[in-house]
C-alpha cells in the first residue's frame, strides 16, 4: 500500500498504517504462541472501516510471515476483494 499524494489523505493513511502496525505488534506474540488463532473485526454500524482495517491488518500479518486468511462474511455487501 502506498500513501496518497494529498496531504490530508496521506496523514489519515499514515495514522491507519501506524494503528495497524501497533495492533500487529500487540497480537504478534499471542498469535505466535497460539495454534489456530482467529481474529474477528466487527462493529455495530456500517461505514466504520471494518473492511479497510481487516484488509490492512491481514496484509501486514502476512508480510510479517504469519499464515493469514481473510474471509469476508458480509453476505449483503462483500467488499474484501475490492
Amino acid at each position: 500500500f502506498q500513501p496518497p499524494a494529498r496531504p490530508r489523505a496521506r496523514q489519515e493513511y499514515l495514522q491507519l498504517a501506524n494503528a495497524v502496525e501497533m495492533t500487529r505488534a500487540v497480537l504478534g506474540p499471542v498469535i505466535h504462541t497460539t495454534r489456530g488463532y482467529v481474529l474477528v473485526v466487527t462493529s455495530a454500524t456500517t461505514g466504520e472501516g471494518k473492511t479497510v482495517v481487516s484488509g490492512h491488518l491481514a496484509a501486514r500479518l502476512a508480510r510479517a510471515g504469519y499464515r493469514t486468511l481473510l474471509v469476508d462474511t458480509d453476505a449483503r455487501r462483500p467488499r474484501a476483494n475490492e
